[in-house]
């Protein structure tokens, strides 16, 4: 999963950051389809898996002002076992690149 904010509301962000945070998880989670065939859900935490308080990306974005600011859940379960390591680091790499390439251009 490939998660942004907002974890502790339904409410999403403002519509420009939302778009642009939509716009980011589509491409993160296409660059890590394109390794293996893996589909990561994404969106808002809230809406992605449950709401919650207090993550790490609510504050990143909300005091600290990073608009790209996102927390990923490997595939497979939360408790996944370590054989799939090596299949998941390729994807979730190509993820970042396409994360780094985004936030570069919006420097």
């Amino acid at each position: 999963m490939w998660m942004t904010p907002w974890g502790y509301s339904y409410t999403p962000p403002p519509l420009a950051d939302f778009d642009e945070q939509m716009v980011m998880n589509v491409r993160v989670t296409e660059a890590i389809k394109s390794v293996r065939g893996t589909q990561y859900a994404f969106g808002p935490i809230s809406t992605v898996i449950y709401q919650a308080s207090g993550s790490t990306t609510d504050w990143t974005y909300g005091d600290q002002g990073i608009l790209y600011a996102c927390t990923t859940e490997l595939s497979g379960t939360f408790t996944s076992p370590p054989s799939i390591i090596g299949e998941t680091v390729p994807e979730v790499y190509a993820g970042y690149l396409e994360y780094c390439k985004v936030v570069a251009e919006h420097q």
